[in-house]
């Protein structure tokens, strides 16, 4: 009798033999799982924060478990728990200043151990102690870093420190003067060496200057004419340093005369403090009543011709000025070229 052969193809078992990190930081990012296979590869992952072949840890904490696994014909799974461990958080402390060359550093303790580091040439009374006396070689502003964890796990912060020469000034500048129409409030800008403590005060005039303490100070309640403001600037026991910043509010002020000769100097009719008055409205007639000029939102830009673009006779001429709809001036202007 013969006899026949049946071949049998038997598929390997597969092998979901994976190596589970110790632990996750839950702010380090996405881990890619397919690189933690050691077994047979091409299986399909699950778990609390597993998509397709990454877990994210964000938001997670302690042991998760995840299971990578084969399904039929030959079902195999592998579970085993990753502990999500949270971010350290560092904190390098408030940025400072020095008169000198050593400043005491004030960085918070986490859970995590931290070290300090900076530039080349700066020393630590001791780098992992968050209160550590950093000195510098020469004068200037430097960054200490904070760092707290390790390498799987870890924050940095940064502190800026200003290391300030005892022999010379603090460096303060009040910012430019400035001139004002109408308006009596504007913002200071001053500015003072990094870590600096600004002071400004009233010297001449009036005004309520908002916060003192900062060069970026709002001041309200300007006098009209000159107004005079100090800027105080001072780092530790060294010298303090002031600068000033003059502020000069233009009232409304209509000239009753110009001579637009084209010398250069009172080409123009130029009413100060107009700016103030975006909608504002000026008429300008001749001894007869008749027009003469009649513009909107004027700019200081009348050069003494009529209607017609030609020159005006030397003469008296009438003016009716609106600039809001409860402030208005008449009276008369004089061109004589």
């Amino acid at each position: 009798m013969a006899t026949s052969t049946i071949d049998v193809t038997v598929a390997p078992v597969p092998a979901p033999v994976w190596a589970a990190p110790t632990s996750v930081c839950n702010e380090a990012g996405v881990v890619d799982l397919t690189t933690l296979i050691t077994g047979t590869s091409g299986g399909s992952w699950s778990g609390v924060g597993v998509s397709g072949g990454v877990f994210d840890p964000a938001g997670l904490m302690g042991p998760i478990d995840i299971t990578y696994s084969f399904g039929a014909p030959c079902p195999a799974a592998s579970t085993q728990s990753v502990v999500v461990t949270p971010s350290p958080v560092a904190q390098a402390g408030p940025d400072g200043a020095v008169c000198g060359l050593s400043y005491p550093l004030e960085a918070l303790l986490d859970v995590a151990p931290g070290t300090w580091s900076g530039a080349p040439g700066v020393s630590f009374t001791n780098d992992q102690s968050p209160n550590a006396t950093a000195t510098v070689p020469v004068p200037g502003t430097y960054a200490f870093v904070w760092t707290v964890g390790d390498a799987g796990c870890s924050d940095t912060d940064t502190v800026l420190v200003t290391f300030q020469d005892p022999t010379l000034p603090v460096l303060v500048d009040a910012g430019q003067d400035q001139e004002l129409d109408v308006t009596n409030t504007t913002q200071l800008n001053g500015s003072v060496a990094p870590g600096a403590e600004v002071t400004w005060s009233l010297i001449q005039g009036g005004g309520n200057i908002l916060s003192p303490s900062d060069t970026g100070s709002w001041v309200t309640d300007l006098a009209m004419g000159t107004n005079i403001l100090m800027l105080t600037a001072s780092i530790g026991d060294c010298a303090q340093a002031t600068d000033t910043v003059m502020i000069t509010v233009n009232d409304v002020f209509i000239p009753q005369g110009f001579s637009p000769d084209g010398d250069g100097v009172n080409d123009v009719f130029e009413i100060t403090g107009i700016r103030a008055f975006p909608g504002n409205r000026l008429a300008v007639f001749n001894r007869w009543g008749q027009p003469v000029l009649d513009r909107t939102d004027y700019q200081n830009d009348w050069n003494g011709h009529g209607m017609n673009g030609e020159p005006l006779p030397n003469d008296t001429y009438f003016y009716v000025l609106n600039l809001t709809p409860d402030r208005a001036y008449n009276g008369f202007v004089i061109i004589k070229r």
